[in-house]
């Protein structure tokens, strides 16, 4: 631009449209291909203006080296897009940064900085901007999380996301997790969910999780049988996500092709720490499950058991008018170990939250390891916090059989019996049987005892078929 000249707006209007409701520059599609200058439609303008950046009122403002562009000598109002947004340069290979503006290389996306460093320009401790629960890279520079773990997370890879990448293939075809893989950041609003309420998994406003697309398929498998193409009738990507789960399921399920290389381990290494299938898991078709898709009661299997009983539930999850029928986020039991809500990051492996982390060892420094001291009906409620069981964060006390009514009971370990990833199973109320999975034995890598070699429906001895004693020796049929 010419000295002495004024900068001069762009009318955004006379961008022709591109792809899923963006207007995207001619110059930026000849230049780029997929990753071409797209710019919300004016017709989203609203949506933007209501969004948690976008309001000018509460909107997001750049505090910078301690300029504040809400004052001179830029006087942006809040939600301005010249908060994060370098309208003039930023494809010839310099950016025109102002002053004491966050440093980073030029961005397709005419940002300051490239990806989560533009937002991390304010959810950082280190900006005088927002709230303590804004502060999302303190999270992220945890442990284990979406920010650190392996090479494949926020911190670790670069300039693979697009804006108009598809939500089934365009994660694992070009490996990464960006901020805006979870958050839109021109319609996310603020707010959480509310645990075990009435909207279940659903994403309704106010939310973080507003305008991401998702993946999920329709219909499921049979039982405990993998999705082996997402890509076809059956699946549907989402533009717009409108369950928590199908943000998860684009890394976390098979529609990820890559899911066995993500986890940082080659296939068989360190088996306790690889990734499972979570769309395999959750599969309403299996016999049981926690209801991230929908309620137990609404598992097509011929063997599943129905709701758990209110007595045996805590609160909130014992609300007799949901029992059977309530659904969960994935983030009622993953997320960060802080005030900032969601996924991000913790010091605990696998994300576990809640008033006790440890599952299946009695401590949560053994999450994700083969070996540790098992929880055990004698020992359950013997620790909290770090050395407390998960499951208690949800589920009562073992006060019913067959839990605690022999002595050789109260001494097996709960992963002799109950799935080692308890995310769902073949066999009712998550049980193991001697043929699961090597992932789901009791250390998570083919290892440990597994005592039930078959069950069936119903109560008392006689629905066991195990190879402890002789009231178990009647055959069963329902294992994996």
């Amino acid at each position: 631009m010419e000295k002495g000249k004024t900068r001069r707006k762009r009318n955004l209007s006379l961008l022709p449209i591109g792809k899923s409701g963006w207007a995207c520059s001619a110059v930026g599609l000849a230049l780029l291909g997929a990753a071409a200058l797209c710019l919300p439609m004016p017709a989203a303008a609203g949506t933007y203006k209501s969004s948690a950046h976008g309001s000018n009122t509460t909107g997001l403002y750049r505090n910078a080296g301690g300029v504040n562009w809400l004052n001179a000598p830029y006087s942006y109002s809040r939600g301005n897009c010249a908060h994060c947004h370098e309208e003039h340069a930023s494809m010839g290979g310099a950016e025109g940064i102002p002053p004491a503006a966050a440093t980073g290389s030029p961005s397709v996306y005419l940002g300051f900085s490239v990806e989560e460093n533009l937002c991390f320009g304010c959810h950082n401790v280190a900006v005088p901007v927002g709230s303590a629960t804004d502060k999302i890279k303190t999270d992220t520079d945890k442990a284990y999380g979406h920010g650190t773990g392996t090479t494949l997370n926020i911190l670790g890879i670069s300039a693979r996301h697009r804006a108009n990448e598809t939500s089934v293939t365009g994660v694992s075809t070009s490996a990464h997790v960006e901020c805006t893989d979870c958050h839109n950041p021109h319609v996310a609003r603020t707010g959480n969910h509310t645990a075990a309420g009435v909207n279940g998994n659903a994403i309704t406003g106010p939310s973080p999780l507003e305008g991401v697309s998702g993946v999920d398929f329709s219909p499921y498998p049979s039982t405990w049988a993998n999705v082996t193409s997402w890509s076809a009738a059956g699946a549907t990507a989402y533009a717009t996500a409108t369950k928590e789960y199908r943000i998860c399921f684009k890394c976390h399920a098979s529609s990820n092709s890559n899911t066995d290389d993500w986890d940082g381990n080659p296939a068989g290494a360190n088996a306790a720490k690889e990734w499972t299938d979570v769309g395999l898991e959750f599969n309403p078709a299996n016999a049981s499950f926690h209801p991230i898709i929908t309620g137990i009661a609404n598992s097509t299997s011929a063997w599943k058991a129905g709701a758990i009983a209110a007595a045996k539930l805590v609160a909130p999850w014992n609300a007799n008018g949901g029992l059977g029928t309530q659904t969960m986020y994935c983030s009622d039991c993953h997320k960060s170990d802080s005030a900032v809500a969601g996924p991000h990051g913790s010091a605990t492996k696998w994300l576990l939250t809640g008033t006790n982390t440890a599952w299946p060892y009695t401590s949560a420094a053994n999450n994700g390891t083969n070996a540790g001291t098992f929880f055990t009906p004698n020992n359950y409620t013997t620790g909290s916090g770090a050395t407390g069981l998960f499951c208690l964060n949800c589920h009562t006390s073992l006060s019913n059989p067959p839990h605690l009514n022999t002595s050789q009971h109260k001494a097996l370990a709960c992963a002799d019996c109950h799935i080692r990833v308890p995310h769902g199973g073949k066999v009712k109320r998550l049980i193991a049987t001697t043929n699961i999975p090597a992932r789901y034995k009791p250390n998570g890598d083919g290892t440990g005892t597994t005592s039930l070699t078959a069950v069936e429906l119903g109560t008392g001895i006689n629905t066991c078929q195990a190879s402890c004693a002789s009231e178990h020796s009647t055959v069963r049929t329902q294992k994996w």
